[in-house]
């Protein structure tokens, strides 16, 4: 395994905040996942159905490729070494071997697939169109249960101990809690407008933070009593949302920047200029970030210093 101290960025190459270099990758980029151990960065293309692979040590592309029809979400499971990625446009999920680079598994889902999480060699996708999560066994190419949530969800994160699964619910404006071992929602949590992206950060504060893009804030959850405990104003229409080192990554797709929250303080401690219609983000070991940029058809890489 490669160590911590090999992909952090020198001294000298990190600013306190800012872009560090741009790349190409396919057309229409929207979400973004790394992988923890081999740091792989994986961008999914939505308009030409592809997947690009880029080498977050080098910042090079190292693979483009093919799935579905207008993919829209990735992520990593930790557990294995498979990247789900949820392809909106024929109801199905690719499954990738990162060891391969190849497409191992297509396996149908419901309609119009958005989201997805990974955990404990399981992912879970929401099925935009008809309410509901499917939970997926990619080693058996199965979904092996599916829980209706509430209207048009989105957004889909997992506590990597609990299990606890929690969705974004764009149109009743609520996450549902879906327990996964019994497989129902044993909370619905009314948050902000619209919203879309969840994110779960174990590392120093145990919290689910939600963007909900109609009102342009964050909404912070405790998971031990499922309520709201902070609501913080950021961009206009956040959309996606990264947590890492008790820090929050927001995309603001209207602005073309990425807002930095410390939601201790409950405050946007840096905005970071990025590319056209940013849309997803995730954060490699070290606090470097990548942003899927819709609008030029790029990825940002960008670092901000975390606070001591």
């Amino acid at each position: 395994m490669t160590s911590k101290e090999t992909v952090e960025l020198p001294t000298e190459a990190q600013p306190s905040t800012g872009v560090i270099t741009t790349i190409p990758v396919g057309a229409q980029p929207v979400g973004v996942a790394v992988h923890p151990v081999t740091f792989q960065v994986f961008v999914v293309n939505v308009a030409d159905g592809t997947v690009t692979v880029i080498d977050s040590l080098t910042n090079t592309v190292t693979a483009t490729i093919p799935v579905g029809r207008s993919p829209r979400g990735v992520a990593v499971d930790p557990n294995s070494s498979v990247v789900g990625v949820t392809n909106t446009g024929d109801g199905t999920v690719s499954v990738i071997d990162t060891g391969t680079l190849a497409v191992t598994k297509t396996i149908p889902v419901g309609d119009s697939p958005f989201g997805i999480a990974a955990a404990n060699n399981l992912f879970w996708v929401t099925n935009s169109e008809v309410g509901t999560v499917s939970k997926i066994k990619p080693k058996i190419s199965q979904v092996i249960e599916t829980t209706p949530v509430g209207a048009h969800p989105l957004g889909v994160a997992v506590h990597p101990d609990t299990l606890q699964v929690y969705v974004a619910n764009e149109i009743d404006g609520t996450v549902s809690v879906i327990d996964s071992w019994t497989n129902t929602v044993t909370a619905t949590i009314p948050v902000g407008v619209s919203p879309q992206g969840v994110a779960v950060d174990t590392s120093s504060v145990d919290t689910v933070s939600v963007t909900s893009s109609g009102d342009g804030t964050v909404s912070v959850i405790a998971p031990g009593c499922n309520a709201v405990t902070k609501t913080i104003s950021v961009g206009d229409r956040p959309f996606a949302i990264a947590a890492y080192g008790r820090l929050l990554y927001v995309t603001n797709p209207e602005a073309g920047t990425v807002s930095v929250i410390d939601p201790k303080i409950s405050a946007v401690i840096a905005t970071v200029p990025v590319g056209a219609n940013p849309m997803g983000v995730a954060v490699r070991t070290g606090g470097q970030f990548y942003v899927a940029n819709k609008g030029d058809n790029t990825v940002s890489v960008a670092f901000h210093s975390s606070p001591g």
